[in-house]
């Protein structure tokens, strides 16, 4: 039987390559640019800005949904009228099409303005191959765009994408990943997963993805989606209808309901097509997408509002009026005014303004990834802020943060303490942390004073890295940073501000902050005591993490009793086990899990101290139930 099977395959497949005689030659698909902006030089080199320079810039971020850098026209210097990015010129002789490919992100502030792409040839009058007159935020999206226009029969073809309208009603135009190139003759792609990123526990779910035919010939489309639990395979499924596809055709497959019942979990969902014809796809790289989707249930601590702003600007007072509003009606806001151009800005200040890419003030940027641009002079610009707030304070996040100190003559030593709760698909993190100071007098725009001046960084502008993405979860981190105190820094109008940020994004994950005065000593500390006597020993517990007992391993040199304190998060005393004089040499404690009273703890992070004598060390371990 395995014969006769091998020998109608190899018949069929004969009869394939008949009937598909250009399988026998399958030609190579012609590439004719790439761009990623990966180049420092912008424009990159070829390429030309046809009108209004200083409104196109490299932008480090991927908002267009590739990866950073990205290419980005933004709305200052405000002008009316057209502007192009254009490529450099191309020789598609011989060619009856090609297509072209960015992903992009349009960031919508009012009507009416158009976007698009023109094309030419020798230098002639440009022709619009796609154009969108956007009502709303576009993107980020993956676009696709055939071009079988009559620019393309010349050595001299050039594409530009061009704005036309008042810059004033478009906030930003993120483009990235561009591809100009000749189909494959079979190719399949998955160009889409559409849907909420995060869920809560219990919720319904449709796996969505978008498939598109690429290629130049027609193709039956059979789609898979594998469904994880992080890393733990949960199920795999066809979509039970294989659909045929004509060239450049694009269908939406969604699959049917899923619960994601597990609360501060990470689902990844990754869809692949692949063709029911016995073709090779041209491009494999596109056959697979995944999407994530998170259960969250730690809630934002506080949303980072960071404010570009200077004593010189007409409109910023608007924009600290709206966040002292915030603040003073008792949001859960964390404010950082990053000035330019005036007595308080300095090298972090310049350095956040030019992260953000910041060319007009103010502006005000939520978390990272949320800007409003522009003020005002007399009026509170806090009904402006407020739906910007409260879309970033609404997503839940995998972290939590807490700051701790005390002072020491001139310096505080700060630790900021980095709990991960679940896991978290952010590779590339880091701690920043900023002291900022209010009430400064300063004559100013009619304004009489300066809130939430960013004094200083710690480290330094480029933060702590933060390995999170390989962090166990229900791990702490625990950063020191050293904090010298400066004579002209009033106390009682300083705050601290700690939050991680993802590099590639700009996203905050998590923000918090505390007033200088109210800075807390850490409940305990989880460094040993480097002058207690060697041979007494907290060695560790296993298992660890422990559900519903753990056994504690250490050392004494026999010579005093052992005490054993366990402490939660907050550093309050649960339980306390009080040990004899016991021997010289190595001992195991089993801890039950229980407190004092004998009451069961809840699931969590705990701290064990042992004492004996002078020795004293910290060791943290995880009930997970």
């Amino acid at each position: 039987m395995k014969t006769i099977k091998m020998i109608m395959n190899i018949t069929i497949f004969l009869g394939v390559l008949l009937s598909f005689g250009v399988l026998t030659a399958e030609p190579v698909r012609d590439i004719y640019v790439t761009e990623d902006f990966s180049s420092t030089t912008f424009p990159p080199p070829g390429w030309t800005i046809s009108a209004q320079n200083g409104n196109w810039s490299r932008y480090i971020g991927n908002n267009a949904g590739g990866t950073s850098p990205e290419a980005r026209l933004t709305w200052q210097p405000q002008f009316n009228g057209q502007s192009q990015l254009i490529s450099p010129p191309l020789n598609t002789l011989g060619q009856n099409s090609v297509f072209l490919e960015f992903r992009h992100f349009v960031d919508h502030y009012t009507t009416p303005y158009t976007v698009g792409v023109a094309t030419r040839s020798n230098n002639g009058a440009w022709t619009t191959v796609w154009s969108v007159n956007p009502t709303g935020n576009i993107g980020p999206q993956l676009r696709t765009i055939e071009i079988n226009n009559a620019d393309i029969q010349s050595n001299t073809f050039q594409f530009a994408f061009f704005f036309s309208g008042n810059s004033y009603n478009i906030d930003d135009w993120y483009i990235d990943n561009i591809k100009l190139y000749t189909p494959f003759e079979f190719d399949l792609a998955v160009v889409g997963v559409p849907g909420a990123a995060q869920l809560v526990p219990g919720d319904g779910f449709f796996p969505t993805c978008v498939i598109k035919n690429v290629g130049i010939n027609t193709l039956t489309a059979a789609v898979t989606l594998s469904t994880y639990l992080w890393d733990v395979l949960l199920t795999n499924e066809e979509y039970p209808v294989p659909i045929v596809m004509a060239a450049g055709q694009e269908e939406t497959f969604v699959f049917a309901d899923q619960y994601l019942d597990e609360p501060d979990e990470m689902y990844r969902f990754s869809f692949s097509v692949t063709s029911l014809e016995d073709v090779e796809d041209g491009d494999p790289t596109n056959n697979t997408m995944d999407k994530w989707v998170n259960t969250y249930t730690t809630p934002r601590q506080n949303v980072l509002l960071e404010i570009g702003t200077g004593g010189w600007c007409p409109y910023c007072p608007g924009a600290a009026m709206g966040a002292d509003d915030l603040v003073a009606m008792g949001y859960n806001v964390a404010v950082i005014e990053n000035h330019n151009g005036d007595p308080y800005a300095n090298d972090y200040s310049n350095f956040r303004n030019t992260y953000y890419g910041i060319s007009g003030y103010p502006t005000a940027i939520f978390d990272g990834v949320l800007r409003y641009v522009g003020g005002s002079n007399t009026q509170s610009m806090y009904n402006n802020y407020l739906p910007l707030f409260q879309q970033r304070n609404a997503i839940k996040t995998p972290l939590w943060l807490d700051i701790y100190g005390y002072v020491s003559r001139d310096t505080y030593t700060i630790e900021v303490w980095t709990q991960k709760r679940s896991n978290l698909i952010n590779e590339n993190t880091v701690l920043h942390f900023s002291l900022t100071e209010s009430e400064i007098q300063y004559n100013w725009q009619g304004q009489t004073h300066f809130n939430f001046v960013n004094h200083i960084m710690l480290p330094g502008v480029e933060g702590t890295p933060m390995d999170l993405f390989n962090t166990p979860v229900m791990d702490v981190l625990v950063t020191e940073l050293v904090l010298p105190i400066q004579a002209l820094w009033v106390p009682e109008h300083c705050e601290l501000v700690a939050f991680i940020q993802d590099i590639e994004t700009k996203e905050i994950l998590q923000a918090t902050n505390v007033a200088l005065n109210d800075l807390a000593e850490p409940p305990v500390s989880i460094h040993e005591d480097t002058h207690s006597p060697a041979i007494n020993k907290l060695s560790g517990n296993f298992p660890n993490p422990f559900n519903p007992s753990t056994t504690i391993c250490f050392a004494t040199d026999g010579k005093n009793p052992v005490e054993i304190v366990i402490y939660d998060l907050k550093g309050r005393q649960v339980r306390s086990l009080k040990l004899d004089t016991r021997s010289a040499g190595e001992h195991t404690l089993v801890f039950d899990g229980l407190d004092d009273q004998g009451n069961l703890l809840a699931s969590g992070i705990y701290f064990y101290r042992m004492k004996s004598g002078a020795y004293s060390n910290t060791k943290k371990m995880i009930l997970m139930k």
